[in-house]
C-alpha cells in the first residue's frame, strides 16, 4: 500500500476527528495518535508526506481505524435514514438525498480501502 493511500486516510481521521470532537486539526493528531498508541510525529510526517517509510503496525492502526470511523459514519446515516422514513419523508425529499449520497460515498470510500489493503 503506498503512503500517498496511508495519507489520504490520515486525512480523512483528522479531519473527522476535528470535525466531530470541536479540535484544531492538531488537537485531533494528537487524539488519534493516543488512541492508536502511535507517535504524534508519525502521523504528523505521514500527513505531510515526509515519511519515507510507514511500518506495518501503523498502516495497520491507521487503515483499520478510518475503516472504523466510516463504518460508524454509515450507522449514523443509516439511523438519520430510519428517522427521515418514519417522519414521512420519501426518496425525493433533499434530507433524504442528501443522506444517501453520503451513504454512496462512505461506501465508495471503504469499497476502495479494501481494494488497496488487498494490494
Amino acid at each position: 500500500m503506498s503512503t500517498a493511500v496511508i495519507q489520504r486516510a490520515t486525512h480523512g481521521l483528522i479531519r473527522r476527528e476535528s470535525a466531530s470532537h470541536g479540535v484544531t486539526a492538531r488537537e485531533a493528531v494528537e487524539r488519534i495518535a493516543r488512541r492508536l498508541r502511535l507517535a504524534t510525529g508519525t502521523i504528523t510526517r505521514i500527513l505531510r508526506g515526509t515519511a519515507k517509510r510507514v511500518t506495518a503496525d501503523a498502516r495497520d492502526a491507521l487503515i483499520a481505524a478510518y475503516i472504523a470511523d466510516l463504518s460508524r459514519q454509515m450507522r449514523a446515516l443509516e439511523h438519520e435514514k430510519q428517522v427521515l422514513l418514519q417522519m414521512g419523508f420519501g426518496p425525493s425529499h433533499r434530507d433524504m438525498d442528501a443522506v444517501e449520497t453520503a451513504l454512496a460515498q462512505a461506501r465508495q470510500a471503504i469499497f476502495r480501502m479494501a481494494g488497496e489493503v488487498r494490494r
